[in-house]
């Protein structure tokens, strides 16, 4: 159908293949969530502004958007709970939405892959979420944004995978299609094309809630690297990250691995399934090599620094018995383990 195209369409302009296979990795872990009591909030980006007096910042001025109820006027427990934290966290939480979701539809797209996306209807509002009141207010976009720095930005496509990018989600819904749309299209659109705002972005893939508690996860589609033993390599940049905003509780992040079968190939979409494997984050700072060494490509098309963890470390997941809280006290979790 014409929207599912469109929507593969624009994403393959923005995505390297390689954070393709990992979206796709990502949704397959959401899927498998679905029968159970876990909310997943994983529309989350992280993005700090590049201020206009070039400021060096270490952790400060960040913004969280929560893209999970661009659709909804209300949000959900899960969602209330995900601010909170990342308030903890000492971010300023922002919920967008979409302004006029009748308009989603794409229909002033230019066909063809490898077009630019000409400019059509599709905008957005920036909200908070008043903790004490309980209610959605509407934030001014050129008042928040006033000492953020600006400057273009030229996108280029990657290499033609669109045909098998389109094989590879044929059993994904339209409605998945439109979420990871919607999140690419506020960054690459409505960031960096209709405000040109400059800055860092970088992010946890997502949090999961229920009930009281709460847990940063990170996923990744791997394959096991085979040395004296067989090992993961793990981006020390998303480790620090989830690191940051979990310890503002102690909490014990989890990593997600989707094991695949290793190919001629990297980053290809038809590597054979193994299986899904896990570990807390304290596991991760205890069993690593702590010798950091190049990686391959991430998902925005930059080297990466790794951690190389034994893939002994890693727990097959089960997905309905997973207790989010053992993952509440990185610290404890840790000492047990030394």
């Amino acid at each position: 159908m014409a929207d599912r195209e469109n929507y593969l369409e624009y994403l393959h302009t923005y995505w390297a293949q390689q954070k393709a296979v990992g979206m796709i990795a990502e949704a397959r872990f959401l899927d498998c969530l679905e029968p159970t009591d876990i909310e997943p909030v994983s529309e989350v980006m992280l993005f700090q502004p590049k201020p206009a007096n070039n400021e060096f910042q270490p952790w400060g001025n960040i913004y969280t958007f929560i893209l999970d109820a661009a659709e909804e006027e209300s949000l959900t427990q899960g969602q209330i709970e995900a601010a909170r934290l990342m308030e903890d966290a000492g971010t300023t939480v922002i919920f967008p939405s979409v302004e006029g979701s009748e308009q989603s539809d794409l229909s002033s797209f230019r066909g063809g892959s490898g077009d630019t996306p000409i400019e059509h209807e599709l905008e957005w509002k920036w909200r908070s979420y008043d903790v004490d009141d309980r209610e959605l207010n509407q934030v001014n976009i050129e008042d928040e944004t006033e000492a953020w720095r600006t400057r273009g930005r030229t996108t280029q496509d990657d290499d033609d995978y669109l045909d098998e990018f389109t094989d590879a989600v044929t059993d994904f819904s339209d409605d998945v299609l439109k979420e990871m749309f919607y999140k690419e299209h506020f960054f690459s659109h409505h960031l960096k094309e209709t405000y040109s705002f400059t800055g860092t972005y970088f992010d946890v893939d997502g949090l999961l809630v229920s009930d009281s508690e709460i847990v940063p996860y990170e996923i990744k589609e791997k394959t096991a690297y085979q040395d004296t033993a067989e090992l993961f390599g793990l981006d020390v940049s998303r480790l620090i990250v989830m690191m940051r905003v979990a310890l503002t509780r102690g909490l014990d992040p989890i990593y997600i691995v989707r094991e695949v079968e290793e190919a001629d190939e990297l980053h290809v979409f038809d590597r054979a399934f193994v299986n899904w494997q896990s570990i807390h984050l304290s596991d991760v700072i205890r069993a690593s090599a702590w010798q950091i060494q190049g990686g391959g490509p991430g998902m925005t098309g930059g080297r990466t620094q790794t951690l190389m963890i034994p893939k002994s470390e890693f727990s097959t997941v089960d997905f309905e018995t997973i207790d989010l809280s053992s993952h509440s006290d990185f610290v404890g979790n840790f000492q047990s383990s030394i």
